[in-house]
């Protein structure tokens, strides 16, 4: 943060409790603001000698990027008449390698996958997830390799990212498609069909027939 956002931030929220995230793998611990003059400003563990090491590997903005899609994402379904509660997943990288979110009234299950897996790890889990949980609508991370074989097999795939906007990151879908480039639009203009999630770009795009349904 700079001086100027930490200074609105802290009389804003000077007075609120800070922890260290466990979601974000961290420990769970009291953090405080720091504010720097020749430094970045930033959030510090309290001075502790007794205190067991933080292992959180990551504190750039978009490692929280899990629980911002969990929470826009719950309330985009809602709007679309699905009142459900996201569920954060490990997949052996870290607390937030995927966001599930299963829709029985669709019978369809919706996975934000934000670090990709191999192949053979992939493969196995798409088809155990088919067969208990009926059609997998996938939304994957950029520069995630498997959105290459959902493209080679539907004609397009679905990626997923967020853009800081003040103290929130926006969620943005994008439309991966063979020859154009990704065309990114916010989750609140997509919509959730009994098909699966279609954007603004893939409505036209199957309209016109240059993707099938």
């Amino acid at each position: 943060m700079g001086q100027i956002d930490t200074r609105l931030f802290l009389r804003q929220f000077g007075r609120d409790d800070f922890w260290c995230g466990t979601l974000l793998g961290g420990c769970g611990r009291p953090l405080r603001p720091k504010r720097y003059v020749t430094r970045v400003c930033h959030f510090a563990h309290e001075a502790n000698p007794g205190r067991d090491e933080c292992h959180r590997t990551t504190h750039s903005a978009d490692s929280a990027d899990h629980l911002f899609i969990k929470a826009h994402a719950t309330r985009w379904l809602a709007a679309h008449g699905h009142e459900v509660r996201g569920e954060l997943r490990t997949l052996g990288h870290c607390h937030g390698d995927a966001v599930d979110f299963r829709l029985p009234r669709t019978d369809m299950f919706l996975r934000f996958e934000l670090h990709s897996e191999d192949y053979r790890t992939w493969r196995k889990a798409a088809d155990s997830l088919g067969a208990k949980e009926g059609r997998i609508e996938w939304v994957c991370g950029q520069g995630d390799h498997l959105a290459r074989d959902m493209l080679a097999r539907r004609g397009y795939a679905l990626l997923v990212r967020c853009e800081t906007e003040g103290n929130d990151r926006r969620v943005y879908i994008g439309t991966l498609t063979d020859g154009r480039e990704t065309a990114w639009e916010p989750l609140d203009q997509c919509r959730m069909t009994d098909k699966g999630l279609v954007t603004p770009t893939l409505g036209t795009l199957r309209a016109g027939g240059v993707v099938r349904r």
